[in-house]
This record gives C-alpha cells, sequence and structure tokens, in this order.
C-alpha cells in the first residue's frame, strides 16, 4: 500500500460521552426503543384515557417523563465513569491502516490491531467506530483522515468484508430496520 490511510482521535469528554452514546446505541437499541414505547405509552394515557383520576394522570405523566429523560441514563453514566478515570489525561490514538492490520500509537494495548478482530463497523455524521469482539471500539474522527475518509471507509470495509451501518433515529426506525441493523453482512 503505497499511500498509506491515517487518523487520528484526540478524546475529550464530548468524544467520550459519543462513544459511549454509539456503543449503546449498537449493542442495546431493543432496551432504548423499549423504555421508548413504554414512556409514550404513559403519556399517552395521561392525555387520552378518559375517567382518570388526577392523581393517576400526574402518576402517569411523571412515570412516562422519568422515563424518557432516562432513555440514555446507561450511556451517560458509563461516560462519567470513563472520564473521572482518565482524571483530564484524554488519551490521543493515532491510527495508520496496513495491509494486514491496523498500527495504533497512543494506547496501553497491542500495536497493531488485525481487521479479522473487528466486529461491526459504524459510521456517523463526525465519527467512525471500529467495534471489536469484546464489545469495546475504536473512534476515528472523519476530519483527521488522510488522503480521505471514503477511501479509508471502502479499504476498511475490503479488509473486514464487513459494510458499514449507520445508527438510526426513532423516526426512521421501522421493524424492517431493526431487523437490517445486525443484518449479518454488518456484523461477523
Amino acid at each position: 500500500m503505497e499511500d498509506r490511510y491515517r487518523a487520528t482521535i484526540k478524546h475529550s469528554e464530548d468524544t467520550v460521552r459519543t462513544m459511549a452514546r454509539a456503543q449503546y446505541e449498537t449493542f442495546r437499541p431493543m432496551a432504548y426503543y423499549w423504555l421508548l414505547l413504554i414512556s409514550l405509552i404513559l403519556l399517552a394515557v395521561a392525555v387520552f384515557v378518559p375517567g382518570l383520576g388526577q392523581s393517576v394522570k400526574i402518576l402517569c405523566i411523571l412515570l412516562g417523563s422519568f422515563t424518557l429523560v432516562g432513555l440514555n441514563a446507561p450511556a451517560r453514566q458509563l461516560a462519567d465513569q470513563v472520564i473521572r478515570s482518565l482524571n483530564g489525561r484524554f488519551p490521543v490514538i493515532s491510527y495508520t491502516f496496513e495491509d494486514d492490520s491496523i498500527h495504533l500509537e497512543g494506547t496501553d494495548n497491542a500495536d497493531k490491531l488485525p481487521y479479522s478482530e473487528i466486529y461491526l463497523l459504524l459510521e456517523q455524521k463526525d465519527y467512525l467506530f471500529l467495534f471489536l469482539k469484546d464489545r469495546s471500539c475504536y473512534m476515528l474522527d472523519r476530519s483527521s483522515m488522510t488522503p480521505d475518509d471514503t477511501g479509508l471507509m471502502a479499504l476498511i470495509e475490503e479488509k473486514t468484508g464487513l459494510v458499514w451501518t449507520k445508527n438510526r433515529s426513532i423516526l426512521h426506525t421501522s421493524i424492517k430496520t431493526l431487523k437490517e441493523q445486525h443484518d449479518r453482512q454488518s456484523v461477523r
């Protein structure tokens, strides 16, 4: 590979929170959707069911609102825990994409990550995520990718045999997209 692809991520509180949310939404999508459904049902009962007492309506609104606010609580808790453990020393990780592996600099782990260890590829507007079989992940800042992000994405797809997926918003979710989210083409 003559012109090696490279990427860097300079972690911060924001990147840690983004990564935690991506992991939660990727590996626990059904929990997220069930909590959302329960919240909406409770709020709908409070608003649309006639003949309920005022105290029951207030209880349904409180429980529905509490559930709605807590949708991403596990991701926030994980991010807060990681941020505290880093104690202000956020790592900078550099990636060099080679023929048989990804060379990592700035990590405590192995220097090379074989493409075969990658389990899932997730694409977001500003970041790419390489999820490993143990559900840990590496995060790539798209703006840091050289020579370009499109070529790097194609290279990673070729080397892993996977395709990039996107976490969908609730407004773009159907039973079909939930089923396709963990299609065999996108995960090992």
